[in-house]
């Protein structure tokens, strides 16, 4: 006749589920938590992978795995790719003759 009256979904602990309880009759409701997106922490390093975190967007509870990042010889070498590619991209505009010549704008006027 009263109906229920629930209180918060609490974690249950065991990573797949949360749950509320009556105040009135003490029925349980469980439900699957509602994952949100991994996101990863910044606690990856050149010799070591880091974590990933996600959080349940109804009870706010965390779970936290390994993130395979990449292998410690592509975080070594990919800078190097990126300095090289960059200073090729200079060489090509420095050649192109386009920072001699910048496109000149006329102003507008009501």
């Amino acid at each position: 006749m009263l109906g229920h009256s629930f209180g918060e979904w609490k974690d249950d602990g065991d990573g797949s589920t949360h749950s509320r309880t009556c105040s009135r009759c003490i029925l349980t409701e469980t439900e699957a938590h509602s994952w949100g997106d991994w996101e990863f922490n910044h606690d990856a390093n050149l010799f070591r992978n880091g974590s990933k975190t996600r959080v349940c967007s109804v009870c706010g509870g965390t779970q936290t795995d390994k993130a395979n990042h990449t292998s410690w010889l592509s975080r070594v070498f990919y800078p190097i790719y990126l300095f090289f590619c960059n200073f090729f991209n200079k060489i090509v505009y420095g050649a192109s003759l386009n920072w001699l010549f910048p496109e000149k704008t006329i102003p507008y006027e009501i």
